[in-house]
């Protein structure tokens, strides 16, 4: 197990070392100071030697089977990519951020990426990496964008023709305690900043399937009721192509 500590300034590194030391899990720590999950995400993958990477985040909780879902998934030679079922830890929390599905399915297309793929519970095997590149580093939390890098990653393999899927045997509860509907609200807003720069990105090099999802997001934010949400969602899907640019 590969745990980054992107640039914390309390306790981190103390208590992997002491979670370590037990000698029943191994733990590798691994530094990566510089800000933003795909920076985290690449220093994880720098890191590790097998021939399948799983991601969560540090407010996910993993069930007992966790691996071994994701590795018996994996006996299937076609399988570059795959997405697991992710439930809320706390019922009182928003049903944001969750994967709830009860069926696999078979990942094909832009929609089936947002409907069923999210970076808090994804396996990936080691050789989509030498074929399709690192996560984007202007993209995810951490960086003016705010998310869209684990859409971003899982387009690209789609493009180059890879196998991705949807199982609900590997779970993950999210921890993520927005019970607000401002909460809420907030990370909405940064998945449209996200979406906005993803679209830039690809819409830019002249992809048309980006560029038709870009007409559709803007139609659908445009039919937003009141003006001053409207306006207010138009402003951050088209913001996230200037955060792009940028460099997140």
């Amino acid at each position: 197990m590969i745990v980054v500590d992107n640039g914390s300034v309390d306790a981190t590194r103390a208590v992997i070392e002491r979670r370590s030391r037990r000698g029943d899990l191994p733990i590798r720590y691994v530094s990566e100071p510089r800000r933003g999950l795909s920076r985290a995400r690449n220093a994880g993958i720098a890191a590790a030697s097998q021939p399948v990477l799983a991601f969560t985040d540090d407010d996910c909780l993993v069930t007992s089977d966790w691996l071994s879902a994701i590795e018996n998934e994996f006996a299937d030679p076609r399988l570059s990519v795959l997405g697991g079922r992710v439930t809320l830890d706390d019922p009182a929390d928003r049903a944001i951020a969750i994967r709830p599905f009860s069926e696999p399915a078979d990942v094909v297309d832009v929609d089936g990426i947002g409907r069923y793929l999210i970076g808090c519970n994804m396996a990936v095997r080691r050789a989509v990496f030498a074929a399709v590149g690192s996560f984007d580093v202007r993209l995810g939390a951490g960086t003016g964008a705010r998310s869209a890098e684990d859409w971003d990653f899982c387009y690209r393999a789609l493009k180059r023709g890879l196998t991705l899927r949807y199982s609900p045997s590997p779970h993950v509860r999210h921890a993520h305690g927005r019970r607000t509907a401002a909460a809420a609200t907030e990370a909405a807003n940064g998945y449209l900043v996200g979406r906005g720069a993803f679209y830039f990105k690809h819409v830019v090099r002249g992809d048309r399937s980006a560029l038709k999802h870009l007409y559709w997001e803007i139609r659908a934010a445009s039919n937003r009721q009141p003006d001053d949400v409207r306006n207010d969602a138009l402003r951050r899907l088209l913001s996230g192509g200037f955060h792009y640019i940028l460099g997140g």
